[in-house]
């Protein structure tokens, strides 16, 4: 955590110029998934009794909104899809999960990238939850436009599809395949 707040720290000295810099550069996504990833994954490695939820979410929520105030979408959209993880997994939400992810996608409707990360990690959350046929919804959102994603991001995510619709139906499942491996 200290970690995770000296770096955040550090960016938050960046001038707007050096922030958008940053985030138009090629290491913002990863650097941003491995941050806002870490915030959340921490936690997960105490005992459940030990688990506090509430830093975890406020870390991923300043992380959010100094990304949306500097036009740094990756890490507002990093920090945005551990909120969905944690309030679905976790906290076992799945309405308040739909809120986040809602408010994302209203947020940046204009930008498919950042709206299939909001979608295909909320997809998954129902998936997880054996709630096959929104999950099935939620990829479809996640795979209605052109999102810019990398292959091996969007392959993951056909392949989960599949999954999902194996529970449902072989022959979705069987097409979601086909797109994972073009």
């Amino acid at each position: 955590d200290g970690d995770v707040e000296t770096w955040f720290g550090a960016i938050q000295q960046l001038t707007s110029e050096e922030a958008q810099g940053w985030g138009d550069s090629s290491m913002a996504m990863k650097s941003s998934e491995l941050i806002c990833t870490g915030v959340w994954t921490r936690m997960t490695d105490m005992s459940e009794t030990a688990r506090n939820w509430a830093p975890v979410m406020d870390r991923l929520t300043r992380l959010r909104d100094w990304g949306a105030a500097n036009r740094v979408i990756q890490l507002d959209i990093h920090a945005v899809r551990g909120q969905i993880i944690v309030t679905a997994e976790y906290l076992k939400d799945l309405p308040g999960t739909v809120r986040l992810a809602e408010a994302r996608i209203a947020t940046y409707s204009g930008d498919p990238r950042a709206n299939f990360y909001v979608a295909e990690i909320t997809a998954r959350q129902f998936y997880f939850q054996d709630r096959p046929i929104e999950g099935l919804q939620w990829f479809e959102r996640a795979f209605s436009t052109e999102s810019g994603a990398e292959p091996a991001t969007l392959a993951n995510a056909w392949l989960f599809a599949a999954a999902a619709a194996a529970k449902v139906s072989m022959a979705v499942a069987f097409a979601y395949l086909n797109h994972a491996v073009r």
